[in-house]
């Protein structure tokens, strides 16, 4: 192949060269994969398809291409490595809790029905009743002490093992709040109070989970508009020819690209509010 069969110059091959070495960071981790493996690609298309006045010279720039992606696949492997060593300390931090949580529940014996109690007589009752708050307050200071260790572990969990975690420590409160209302309905406290008091809690949270469930609405137009604006880029990148506007509009998209994003996180925590207040409410409390 002579070289007017040959789309692309020597220059070309450089600039394409440094805009893949201007892409890596230095002295930050934030990498864009997709993005740099684009321009890989990219640059070696035009390896392919570009001519060389010295051969010299194009095995300059290869070695210098080669080097930036040997640098690329090592900070990918690097970033992988640190993601598994993050796992498996994060599963570990994890497992303490859920060993913690585990260690929470009560013994049996105050699993028994309150009922069961009520049957003998009013003395017999208070010595069960007064045995059985020793017991919940024991309970109720591991709990204490469960949730602040939870507290200084959680930012060393990735975000799956930190939501069983919580879980596994919310079902053992759970468990032991139900004790305490067994415990609080036996010495007769004001039930008809404690019902207005539940119902008022209730009507604030189907409220709130209502607002939510709007913010979610608002947020998934927003991201439309965002995905209509990347369609309508998109087409007309289509028939693009302009170097200039091919990057002014891939840049729009990837701009838009980086707002949905944080948009569909944005809806994920608010889904996560609302789940949460749902399972209270399913929860009873």
């Amino acid at each position: 192949m002579n070289r007017g069969d040959k789309s692309y110059s020597s220059d070309d091959v450089k600039r394409a060269v440094k805009s893949l070495g201007d892409m890596l960071p230095i002295f930050s981790d934030r990498w864009k994969f997709k993005e740099i493996w684009h321009q890989i690609k990219t640059t070696q298309q035009i390896f392919n398809d570009a001519y060389f006045d010295r051969p010299q010279d194009r095995e300059i720039l290869w070695n210098r291409f080669q080097e930036l992606v040997q640098r690329v696949r090592d900070k990918q492997d690097e970033i992988n490595n640190k993601r598994q060593e993050q796992f498996e300390k994060s599963k570990y931090e994890r497992d303490e809790i859920l060993a913690s949580a585990r260690g929470i529940r009560p013994d049996n014996i105050l699993e028994k029905a309150v009922l069961g109690v009520m049957t003998m007589g009013v003395s017999a009752v208070n010595d069960a009743l007064t045995t059985r708050r020793e017991e919940l307050m024991d309970a109720s200071a591991r709990m204490k002490a469960a949730w602040s260790e939870f507290s200084d572990r959680k930012d060393r969990m990735i975000g799956s093992h930190k939501q069983e975690a919580w879980q596994a420590l919310k079902d053992a409160q759970d468990f032991l709040n139900s004790l305490w209302e067994e415990y609080k309905e036996a010495q007769g406290h004001i039930r008809k109070e404690k019902q207005r008091k539940h119902q008022a809690w209730r009507t604030r949270t189907a409220d709130n989970i209502e607002k939510n469930r709007e913010k979610i609405r608002r947020l998934e137009g927003a991201k439309e508009k965002k995905q209509s604006n990347i369609a309508r880029n998109e087409a007309k990148l289509a028939d693009a020819w302009s170097e200039s506007f091919i990057e002014r509009h891939e840049g729009y998209i990837a701009s838009d690209q980086s707002d949905i994003q944080d948009i569909e996180d944005k809806i994920s925590q608010v889904e996560g509010w609302i789940a949460e207040a749902e399972a209270k409410l399913d929860g009873g409390y």
